[in-house]
């Protein structure tokens, strides 16, 4: 997101908001435990709710779930792999945007 926000001022804006946003549907002002059926797939779409789950289980005396990990795992490596591929395309540009 960096490379956008130095060319786009736009996006930080944007981001702020969207982080307000993942912030009130991620579980930490409530448990995930009080949703049933299918809103309780919700929380394996939210990414921060992996990471959460990971920081919060040990402090109240749970082992987290494997799922959990594999779901950190995964999305370091795509995070990775995206930011090499947009590093790639447009780092020769990047001093002409700022």
């Amino acid at each position: 997101m960096p490379f956008f926000g130095a060319r786009f001022r736009d996006v930080s804006h944007i981001i702020n908001s969207f982080m307000t946003f993942i912030f009130l549907l991620t579980p930490i002002m409530w448990r995930p435990e009080i949703l049933s059926g299918k809103k309780a797939f919700l929380v394996y779409l939210n990414p921060f709710s992996y990471y959460l789950a990971i920081l919060r289980d040990p402090l109240l005396g749970r082992v987290p779930d494997v799922t959990y990990y594999y779901g950190v795992f995964a999305m370091i490596g795509i995070m990775i792999f995206a930011a090499v591929y947009i590093y790639k395309r447009v780092a020769h540009r990047i001093v002409f945007w700022v």
